[in-house]
């Protein structure tokens, strides 16, 4: 893992953070189908449904700390539970930064997850140029990536710069990020 600056290092826990929010409300919803096999799990119980997004989503949470495993098998689960409230979450993520994925990694896993299952709910856009997010339920993480440079804060909302662009392209996001 490279190193990061404070700034860096907030917008990494945001991120995270947001993961986070987004893992436990799906958990919170799903809670019931998955309570017999673990009755004795404390909080929600989050499953991946062996879709890449939300595995990703459960890989990163749980290389931070964010996630702990109800059925580990080596390096697979399929099932966790929160090791930390939401509100702690970014914290936790910063403090373990050095176990968990690169910035850009997150940031692919954020995207992927947002653009595919958040983007009325979560105020969340992956299009260049054509503001998103104001006052969304992101709003911290949003203005955490602006701090970076990663997004533009106008009266309109948040646009994203040319820096995210390597991200949306690994997202797959191509034809709308090739020019930046």
């Amino acid at each position: 893992m490279s190193f990061m600056n404070e700034l860096e290092l907030q917008a990494y826990g945001r991120v995270a953070q947001a993961l986070a929010r987004h893992a436990y409300a799906m958990a919170e919803s799903e809670d019931k189908d998955y309570r017999q096999a673990f009755p004795n799990a404390p909080g929600p119980i989050y499953y991946h449904w062996s879709t890449s997004t939300f595995e990703a989503v459960a890989h990163d949470l749980w290389r931070l700390g964010i996630f702990r495993p109800l059925d580990q098998t080596g390096a697979w689960a399929y099932h966790f539970v929160f090791n930390c409230t939401i509100d702690e979450a970014n914290l936790v993520a910063e403090r373990n930064a050095a176990a968990g994925p690169t910035l850009a990694e997150l940031l692919i896993t954020f995207i992927n997850l947002f653009a595919d299952f958040g983007t009325q709910y979560w105020g969340f856009s992956t299009n260049p140029n054509v503001p998103f997010g104001l006052n969304a339920r992101l709003t911290p993480t949003f203005d955490a990536l602006a701090s970076i440079g990663y997004l533009t804060k106008s009266d309109q909302g948040y646009t994203w710069t040319y820096l995210i662009g390597p991200v949306m392209r690994a997202s797959y996001f191509d034809e709308d990020w090739t020019a930046h």
